[in-house]
């Protein structure tokens, strides 16, 4: 009666660390963006992330397992996006990534006026501009509708001219697409 001992406990197994996490964009611009996100947590493993515009910790998450896992979201505004994620013992870690290439406006056409005509033909002359993805491409045609084969330039995002001969008493269409796809047109 009476036996005591005492007995020293190590916890060499804690996990006090959130998971690791890391994010990149492609530099390119587009109508939307995708975040790669990579995720780590190597002690109690991964339970769940979240993304949004919002720099508090989330009330809304997406289920995650294991010890390493990648995700993909796509974006479709320009900003800072705030990326948490949480392991199995409630750990969590937060990092924020910019989405700065996203275009969403349409090129500006300036103007589209008739110039000097010889014989039976006027000469149309378009000026357009696009100061975020550029312009790429361009097409003056007799259709109203979007062309599917476009004039290709090297991306422009300074203000651009263009010329047409175009027959006398004719409607002619002017359209012109930036590197995300936006299209403008107009027709005289």
């Amino acid at each position: 009666i009476g036996n005591v001992s005492n007995t020293d406990i190590v916890l060499d197994k804690l996990d006090q660390i959130g998971p690791v996490i890391e994010a990149s964009v492609l530099d390119e611009w587009g109508s939307s963006n995708d975040i790669n996100i990579f995720l780590r947590d190597l002690k109690s493993g991964l339970s769940k992330f979240s993304i949004s515009k919002s720099k508090e910790i989330p009330t809304t998450w997406e289920s995650i397992s294991g010890a390493n896992t990648q995700v993909k979201k796509t974006v479709y505004e320009n900003g800072t996006y705030y990326i948490y994620a949480m392991d199995n013992l409630g750990n969590i870690s937060s990092s924020s990534i910019n989405v700065n290439h996203i275009d969403t406006y349409k090129p500006v056409i300036t103007s589209l006026e008739e110039g000097s005509s010889y014989g039976a033909v006027v000469l149309l002359t378009a000026k357009v501009k696009d100061a975020e993805s550029g312009i790429v491409g361009y097409k003056f045609s007799n259709s109203s509708t979007i062309p599917s084969e476009w004039e290709s330039i090297n991306k422009q995002t300074e203000e651009c001219t263009f010329t047409y001969d175009a027959k006398e008493n004719e409607t002619v269409y002017f359209y012109v697409k930036d590197a995300s796809n936006n299209i403008s047109s107009k027709s005289i």
